[in-house]
């Protein structure tokens, strides 16, 4: 009996020795279906992924573009209802307060996909190898115009704001002094020259919604007007017209229509 518990306490102290030295190791194991910051990015569908996270933020909520409930604060569109938790009514008439949940859901959005852009513009190399050529070039053109876009919503709505072209990686780097919105404004229109010469003329289709080359042209040109630099916007806009892909409708009256509204 002694010798049957003196073999027990031993092999319970041998469990414990192997556990010991292999519980390290399993506290550092990845859960194999929870993708991580250092094992994502490593392939084209990751990367389509990654991407459509960058759209996200245009959504204010529910299937609703930001662009269009920003409609609601000008003479476009008036908001009948306070619609849902943006209080378009107060921002609408100027009534705002520090309380009003617009303001910071629009901050808090477009810094969002700012910090998504970035982290797949810093990333997406580890897929270029598996990649298609064209596609990778099309995400990047995507990525800096998304960027682009909420970058320049947030100086004309604040001026000089908090600007990072890098990931956040730790709490230190949220607090941030502000960038002059000029210099902002510089980086910006040359994201915006690099997506048009990444992005294709015309989508698909099926891909109906993402930026073209004319879009970043179109936007580049907006921004520098926003900001008197008209030679830019001058080219920009150049781009644009000559740009064969797109026409004007050639019945501008007919699109005023009842028709024409079915027809959308």
């Amino acid at each position: 009996m002694k010798t049957i518990k003196i073999m027990l306490r031993l092999l319970s102290l041998v469990v414990i020795i192997i556990l010991a030295g292999c519980a390290e190791n399993i506290l550092q194991l990845e859960d194999p279906n929870s993708p991580t910051d250092e094992t994502f990015f490593r392939t084209e569908a990751e990367l389509e992924i990654a991407v459509a996270g960058v759209y996200g933020p245009l959504y204010a909520t529910g299937n609703v573009p930001l662009p269009v409930w920003m409609d609601h604060l000008s003479d476009i569109g008036y908001a009948r209802t306070p619609l849902s938790h943006w209080e378009l009514q107060e921002l609408g008439t100027g009534l705002i307060v520090s309380t009003t949940t617009g303001v910071d859901a629009l901050w808090s959005n477009f810094y969002i996909g700012i910090q998504r852009a970035n982290n797949l513009l810093e990333k997406m190399v580890r897929a270029q190898p598996v990649t298609d050529p064209d596609r990778y070039n099309e995400i990047r053109g995507e990525a800096l115009f998304l960027r682009a876009y909420y970058y320049h919503i947030l100086v004309e709505l604040y001026g000089d704001i908090p600007h990072r072209l890098t990931v956040d990686t730790s709490l230190d780097d949220l607090v941030l002094p502000r960038e002059s919105k000029a210099k902002i404004v510089s980086g910006l229109l040359a994201d915006l020259e690099e997506a048009s010469q990444l992005l294709p003329d015309a989508w698909g289709n099926s891909e109906r919604g993402r930026p073209s080359a004319n879009a970043a042209n179109a936007l580049r040109a907006r921004i520098a007007l926003f900001n008197s630099e008209f030679n830019i916007a001058e080219q920009a806009s150049l781009a644009v017209i000559t740009n064969r892909t797109h026409s004007l409708d050639p019945d501008f009256e007919s699109m005023l229509t009842d028709a024409a509204s079915l027809s959308l």
